[in-house]
């Protein structure tokens, strides 16, 4: 449970090999552990098609300015991510 002060203290972004974009943070009442961002639903790790979508939630959603790590998985002989109609408008 969040305390009534607790904030987040850290960002982090992890690319996956699909292309998808995944949030864990670090919480002021348990600075040691990377927690994972999951769906509403508790069951699912929130994924985000584009980093900036993940930054923004992570700044709209948990009101954090500060540095955010990327990390990925992906490298260049990776396959690219299909592109969609959305990408290209």
């Amino acid at each position: 449970m969040r305390p009534p002060n607790g904030i987040v203290t850290a960002a982090r972004l992890c690319e996956s090999l699909d292309g998808l974009w995944t949030t864990q943070v670090r919480v002021s009442w348990r600075p040691e552990d990377w927690l994972t961002v999951y769906d509403y639903s508790g069951s699912n790790a929130r994924t985000y098609k584009s980093a900036s979508l993940a930054v923004e939630h992570v700044r709209s959603g948990y009101r954090y300015f500060g540095q955010v790590i990327l990390e990925t998985q992906r490298r260049e002989d990776s396959p690219p991510r299909p592109k969609r109609r959305s990408d290209t408008l």
